[in-house]
């Protein structure tokens, strides 16, 4: 299924293209690991989790951490910086299956927060959901995740070297039956269905917003608002993506021609960036979430604050 030597047949960056794409997944995940790390530890420290709907938020921002640990910074920047991929083919489909996997997650957690801002926002909703109804969809996010992501490692689709060939994810090309069976298949199902379903939900919840003002309390208005704009700014830096695989998918030839250089550095950089827009986005705009990340940040400065003035005695 697989050939036992590990071969790149995109050529598009040179070494300097290389150097300065390695740097910015450094620059991003390690920001992207520190800011999820910190919400993360917010959660659990703080009384935030009495908000249910912050569960998917939590689940997005552990995703989001594992991405950057271990399909960022460590395997890709370190790739980036050496010219090519260092960590053999073994190592290249796993990336690649993870990379899939985590990132259909976010899009299908995406869509999930927004099924439930859309039923949170109903003028006749007076009460939370169950938390059984939060459990079962991040559930049911991860099995579509794998669904997604599994049948390459089968045959069914293909994982190899991106347009960067400093790393690995799905190939976009059109080359067996197999291939446009799953692509089409992910396209349709893992990406316009979703990103529809998303921005019907976020409109009509902002609608009822505007129209009724009948939220259960501000923290509900608040996070609808924070999710609309964190969404838009994701699908933004997404979109580079988009138009790549787009482009390699459109194409069709052994490899595709003709891709610019901007676009196959920008492409990857902007993933990696949009790994801290969760976090930035709440930190800015959700007061709650933003009172309980400096209130981890006081408990941290009260705690050090002793120790120096005892080590000063």
């Amino acid at each position: 299924m697989y050939s036992p030597e590990y071969i790149c047949l995109w050529h598009i960056l040179d070494y300097s293209h290389k150097i300065l794409l390695g740097l910015c997944v450094y620059i991003f995940g390690f920001t992207a690991v520190i800011l999820n790390g910190w919400l993360t530890y917010a959660f659990v420290k703080s009384r935030l989790l009495t908000f249910r709907s912050h569960l998917l938020l939590l689940a997005l921002c552990i995703a989001s951490e594992t991405k950057s640990l271990l399909t960022g910074f460590i395997f890709f920047g370190t790739s980036a910086l050496a010219g090519r991929w260092i960590f053999g083919t073994s190592t290249c489909h796993l990336f690649a299956f993870l990379r899939q996997l985590l990132g259909v997650f976010q899009i299908m957690m995406l869509t999930l927060i927004s099924v439930e801002r859309y039923i949170m926002s109903r003028p006749k909703r007076k009460v939370d959901l169950p938390l059984r109804f939060y459990i079962i969809g991040i559930a049911m996010c991860w099995s579509c995740a794998i669904v997604f992501s599994l049948p390459p490692l089968l045959g069914y689709g293909s994982y190899n070297c991106d347009v960067s060939g400093t790393m690995c994810d799905l190939d976009w090309r059109m080359l067996t039956s197999q291939q446009i069976g799953f692509n089409i298949m992910l396209m349709t199902f893992g990406a316009i269905i979703p990103v529809m379903v998303i921005l019907c939900c976020l409109w009509t919840a902002n609608c009822h917003t505007i129209r009724t003002g009948e939220f259960r309390s501000f923290d509900q208005i608040s996070f609808t608002k924070t999710t609309t704009v964190m969404t838009t700014l994701i699908f933004s830096f997404w979109m580079p993506q988009a138009v790549l695989s787009l482009w390699i998918f459109v194409q069709n030839l052994h490899p595709p021609r003709g891709i610019p250089v901007a676009l196959s550095v920008i492409s990857p950089v902007s993933v990696e960036a949009a790994e801290i827009i969760p976090v930035l986005c709440y930190l800015t705009y959700d007061i709650r979430l933003r009172s309980g990340l400096l209130e981890i940040c006081d408990r941290i400065r009260r705690r050090k604050i002793p120790e120096r003035l005892f080590s000063k005695k």
